[in-house]
């Protein structure tokens, strides 16, 4: 949880300082972000029996990626042991595979991956909110997002 928030914040710190008017020689300080993943590993949480949130991001989608702190909160406070939650750096090489197969519109994207059944439920930007986000997962759980 503290990694989590300790990239989230790095994020947030390189996206104002790499968009600030008072730096002259602007340097690309984005590129210093080569973390592939934070939270569990993509393959690690899906060879899990724990379905998992995963969260397709860009270092440049700095501030919507704060959004999705009370998410992960909410996942690790309420939901412990029955998710797993994972963000994958959409810019890192060794990622271009999964980005590839999932290709969302727009950055970030979250999906529910279900371990067991091996399928993935692409999940709306409007419920991007801690409410919401709960009752999704809550219904998933039950085995009633569907019905």
């Amino acid at each position: 949880m503290k990694k989590l928030l300790l990239i989230i914040l790095i994020f947030l710190l390189s996206y104002n300082i790499s968009h600030s008017s008072e730096i002259k020689n602007k340097i690309n300080i984005l590129d210093y972000i080569d973390t592939p993943f934070v939270g569990m590993p993509y393959n690690e949480a899906l060879n899990s029996e724990a379905p998992f949130i995963l969260i397709l991001a860009k270092p440049d989608n700095a501030f919507m990626l704060t959004k999705f702190f009370p998410i992960a909160k909410t996942v690790y406070k309420d939901f412990k042991g029955e998710y797993n939650f994972c963000i994958l750096n959409a810019k890192i090489k060794e990622n271009e595979e999964l980005v590839s197969f999932f290709a969302p519109d727009k950055y970030p994207a979250a999906y529910i991956i279900d371990t067991q059944n091996r399928t993935y439920t692409y999940i709306d930007r409007k419920y991007y909110n801690k409410k919401d986000i709960k009752k999704i997962l809550t219904k998933f759980k039950d085995k009633t997002l569907f019905y």
